[in-house]
């Protein structure tokens, strides 16, 4: 059965205070504003944020933030990271954005490069962009459509796409250079994989990724492909920025 913040058994485990009869007790909206208080802070910092960060970042105890990630977690409002370094934020809260999201405009000339590469490759070529710390599908090929793209949304761990943006985000964390891709064999659909290319805008920051899914023979060695897409990534570095 679904839950939702304002439903009693989510409130009371949350606060660890019984409902009321009216259904909330003076207790829990202190718990209910520091949940969504971390909810904010992992959008904020992004994939891979910290229960150290956050009690630092809200100036919440150690013990207040474990409890709430811990249930928050269970809910999917937030996922931990294949690393288990830290969390992003899960399905639930992509449920809870997803009518106010939209597709970012793609130019005819940018819809040009995705077309070519698709003629080039012979295989699944994707775009996809990164929002509110969402994977949003901007370009899907039609004739080669992604096998499980609402995996994006419920489990970006398990994606090339997922994997490329918590990777961005532990390198410029620790200062060095940001990753060249990511891919994933099997993760999402046996016998098959995807690699990740990233986009960036003027400032270096990650928008958007190139994906190509293909059996997992075409990705053992990527470089081939690596090799075609690299222009592709280039002209629509450009063309999106």
């Amino acid at each position: 059965m679904s839950h939702h913040f304002g439903q009693p058994d989510v409130v009371a485990r949350l606060t660890g205070v019984p409902p009321s009869d009216d259904g909330i007790n003076a207790r829990q909206p202190g718990a209910i504003l520091h949940a969504l208080q971390i909810l904010e802070c992992v959008a904020r910092r992004g994939p891979g944020t910290t229960a150290n960060e956050i009690s630092s970042d809200l100036r919440i105890s150690r013990a207040t933030t474990y409890r709430l990630v811990r249930l928050l977690s269970d809910d999917e409002y937030l996922v931990r990271m294949p690393d288990l370094r830290g969390f992003a934020l899960g399905r639930r809260v992509g449920e809870l954005t997803s009518p106010a999201t939209t597709t970012p405009h793609l130019s005819r000339a940018a819809r040009a490069v995705l077309t070519v590469l698709r003629d080039r490759v012979r295989a699944g070529v994707h775009l996809v962009h990164y929002s509110g710390g969402r994977i949003v599908v901007t370009d899907e090929d039609c004739d080669i459509p992604l096998s499980d793209p609402h995996r994006l949304s419920t489990d970006p761990g398990a994606t090339a796409a997922g994997r490329l943006a918590a990777a961005w985000v532990v390198a410029e964390r620790a200062g060095g250079p940001p990753p060249s891709h990511a891919y994933q064999v099997g993760a999402v659909t046996p016998n098959r994989g995807c690699l990740a290319l990233p986009v960036q805008d003027d400032d270096g920051r990650l928008v958007a990724a190139l994906l190509v899914e293909a059996p997992s023979s075409r990705l053992a060695h990527p470089e081939e492909l690596m090799a075609i897409l690299l222009d592709g990534v280039s002209e629509l570095t450009m063309l999106l920025t």
